[in-house]
């Protein structure tokens, strides 16, 4: 995981306290799409159950009403892509991540059967094909959405004059009528679609995203999917718990997906939850197994590269403002420190030091916040002013420019009376 965050009472471990108490319910997302296989995993074989939490479904087919969903508090916990998360900070947020689930891209492309030899010869390189799309509808899965981002994210690095329209596709079966009807002539989607596609004969590939053939922008590959909650939710020592029984209820239901024996159990989970067939399953499964993370660790890097390129390509989207890592993660698997009281200062080496930035004598340390009434943050270190959560982002930075000589973390500490 990436940041670390100082939480303000010590959590109980997952053991002792699952057992001790009734499992706290925790209503996630979930679509028929790869995103949701852990949560349909980790309920079957009690994962959740397992680390003191009990997972609910409640289905959602788009970005805008899972974002929807989450402002509400129906759901606590979503898988989203980092072009989701972007756009729901500015317009809702703040949204944090709390691990990584699939090191590729969950977005590709896929065209209408028969697009590559009429109008590129049958060449399926970045550059040909995207000169052919310059006038093409193009299917997304929501305007507005992160497939519409994505979509921009290739114009953009395509460098052509795109005179077409977004057509809203959501599923397979609008995406197959429009490729029919030829309204569109590619369609922006994630799998299973992309494999029930393909293998009916609907849909024909060229260039892909999610492995990163040449020519495709740098900035299209980031984390496909992450697990993320709204940042309030995290404020709280009861929400930073459960976050941390989800992280680990993940951790238990990937490692189970990605064991062979498990495998045609697995592929019966699909058929059932994605309304596969057997072979779509086979093949789905096959294309994406290897992408589910093992550890969570995100790519902070990636967000970092999207986050440059919102500020300069949306920056209506994004009220002008540079989303980083820094923005949106949370690790919470974090050390912890105990409750400071009002009035109480921490030097700024102090929380440097326990958030394992590793600051060195001749390091310049810097904390900021976002929650002024709670804290007071200065070059030497934290004063707590108000009871409540109290957020700070914590940089250290060396004198040496090697590669990690800027280091950061989020962090919340609780301050009582």
């Amino acid at each position: 995981m990436l940041g670390v965050v100082v939480t303000a009472s010590i959590i109980l471990s997952a053991g002792a306290a699952a057992q001790a108490a009734d499992p706290v319910t925790v209503p996630m997302v979930t679509s028929p799409s790869i995103g949701s296989l852990p949560v349909f995993i980790a309920i079957k074989e009690g994962f959740d159950v397992k680390n003191g939490i009990k997972f609910t479904e409640n289905l959602f087919q788009s970005g805008p009403t899972i974002q929807a969903a989450l402002v509400s508090g129906t759901v606590k916990f979503t898988a989203a892509d980092t072009n989701n998360l972007i756009p729901w900070s500015a317009a809702t947020g703040p949204y944090t991540t709390i691990r990584q689930l699939n090191n590729a891209p969950f977005f590709d492309i896929i065209f209408r059967k028969g697009f590559l030899a009429e109008k590129t010869g049958g060449k399926t390189d970045f550059a040909t094909v995207m000169a052919a799309l310059k006038g093409s509808n193009v299917g997304i899965v929501a305007k507005g959405g992160a497939s519409e981002f994505v979509w921009s994210q290739l114009v953009q690095g395509a460098g052509i004059q795109w005179t077409g329209a977004v057509v809203g596709t959501p599923s397979a079966a609008l995406i197959e009528a429009g490729f029919i009807s030829k309204n569109i002539d590619a369609a922006m989607t994630y799998d299973p679609l992309l494999t029930q596609l393909v293998s009916k004969g609907a849909a024909e590939e060229a260039f892909s995203i999610r492995e990163y053939s040449k020519g495709v922008p740098a900035v299209t590959q980031v984390p496909g999917l992450l697990v993320a909650a709204r940042a309030d939710l995290l404020g709280t020592p009861e929400g930073r718990d459960m976050a941390k029984r989800v992280d680990k209820t993940y951790d238990a239901a990937i490692k189970w997906m990605r064991s062979p024996k498990n495998f045609p159990a697995l592929v019966e989970m699909a058929q059932t939850k994605l309304s596969l067939s057997n072979a779509d399953a086979i093949a789905s499964l096959k294309r994406n197994l290897n992408y589910y993370s093992t550890t969570g660790v995100i790519n902070r890097t990636a967000i970092d590269a999207a986050g440059v390129w919102y500020a300069a390509n949306q920056p209506t989207v994004v009220k002008g403002k540079t989303y980083s890592a820094a923005d949106l993660v949370f690790d919470v698997s974090s050390r912890e420190q105990a409750p400071i009281k009002v009035g109480v200062t921490v030097s700024s080496n102090t929380v440097a030091t326990l958030l394992g930035l590793a600051p060195r004598r001749l390091s310049k340390i810097t904390m900021t916040t976002d929650t002024p009434k709670n804290c007071k943050v200065s070059s030497t270190g934290i004063t707590a002013t108000k009871a409540g959560a109290c957020s700070l982002l914590v940089t250290v930075k060396d004198p040496s420019t090697g590669a990690t000589a800027t280091r950061y973390a989020r962090a919340f500490i609780t301050v009582k009376k």
